[in-house]
């Protein structure tokens, strides 16, 4: 069933939780435990973004399996679905990063363009950058909900007796990896901020969904060789996306603001194939599931809990810092938990009781 947990997509799901928390908290302990020169962490988001275009295209393609299902009707509910899942808590930390700034308990900026972040505008194609930083990739996100059913739809619809809906969403998933990366090509400009204007804005990220889609679409219609291609792609997926991370760090600002995000993409969604299939005998399944439930709220709740942190106490040694820093974690931790708990599943159950 499509409902049930997959351990290896846990398992790399609250691996990359954990890398961005630990990314964007480090100032926390930097003072004492500082990193060494050099060391560069990959993108935890890369592999969200893959993961939600792997799992959102499995969903897609065992709803959409005959052309009786694609119907405007069955497209809107499956849009229901997704927002349902995200956009509660997403307005819940907007409301809440809001109040925190206007009371000046966490940096940012409030001003007439605050709106924008209310409809996903704030990094559509020029970057605000005033605050809520993370939500630059839920951003990502919530416009790919609606372009690829509404473009499957609208393709199906216009091309119906060409067409199937297997093979629109691989043309679909296609567009996703070639348009972003061509309209990273064509705005290249080594004066405009690669971090702003490359890594963050809808229209240059959407093919690390599209690569997710890609690895949908060979896990279902072509299982045997994408199973016998683990141990091949996952190799192949380290390079990609862990090492050339460290390699072009600080190399070509070219190729790091155009290919080098097709590479990690792709280098995400060639670990599936291993992942899809991994067992769980020898390593603790619990924890990692845990984690894995909690990571949304984890992602949304990680920041401000930090500034609160930091601003309301900074050790002054090093043990003083480690402590502080373990109580980070756990209120990171536990507030996740509890959002998770009495907020996101019951919404979530509402979703499933509604139908």
């Amino acid at each position: 069933m499509i409902s049930e947990r997959i351990f290896g997509l846990d398992l790399i799901r609250t691996t990359a939780a954990i890398v961005i928390v630990f990314l964007h908290s480090h100032y926390l302990i930097a003072p004492h435990f500082d990193l060494p020169d050099g060391v560069h962490f990959p993108d935890g988001v890369d592999v969200f973004f893959v993961l939600s275009g792997f799992l959102i295209g499995r969903i897609f393609l065992n709803t959409f399996q005959s052309s009786d299902d694609f119907s405007w009707k069955n497209v809107l509910i499956f849009l229901k679905r997704r927002w349902y899942r995200t956009l509660p808590n997403y307005y819940l930390f907007l409301i809440l990063n809001i109040v925190l700034i206007y009371f000046s308990l966490i940096p940012g900026r409030l001003n007439e363009n605050t709106f924008y972040y209310f409809i996903f505008m704030q990094n559509f194609v020029v970057p605000l950058d005033l605050m809520f930083w993370e939500s630059w990739s839920l951003t990502i996100e919530e416009w790919y909900y609606p372009i690829f059913p509404i473009t499957m739809f609208v393709l199906y619809r216009f091309f119906k007796s060409k067409i199937t809906p297997k093979h629109g969403f691989l043309l679909v998933a296609i567009g996703l990896v070639v348009l972003p990366l061509s309209y990273r090509l064509l705005t290249y400009d080594p004066a405009l901020d690669w971090d702003l204007y490359f890594r963050k804005l809808v229209f240059t990220r959407l093919d690390a969904l599209g690569y997710g889609m890609l690895a949908a679409y060979a896990q279902i219609y072509h299982y045997k060789a994408f199973f016998k291609s683990r141990y091949i792609l996952f190799p192949l997926g380290i390079l990609f996306y862990i090492f050339l991370e460290n390699l072009f760090a600080d190399g070509s600002q070219f190729f790091h603001s155009t290919f080098f995000f097709s590479m990690t993409g792709m280098g995400v969604a060639f670990f599936f194939p291993l992942l899809f299939e991994m067992k769980v005998e020898r390593i603790p399944y619990k924890p990692i599931r845990f984690l894995s439930l909690i990571s949304y709220s984890i992602y949304l709740s990680h920041l401000p809990i930090a500034y609160l942190t930091h601003s309301w106490y900074e050790g002054t040694t090093a043990g003083e810092t480690l402590m502080l820093y373990a109580a980070y974690w756990a209120m990171v931790i536990t507030s996740s938990y509890l959002i998770y708990t009495y907020f996101e599943r019951p919404i979530t159950n509402l979703r499933d009781r509604l139908g």
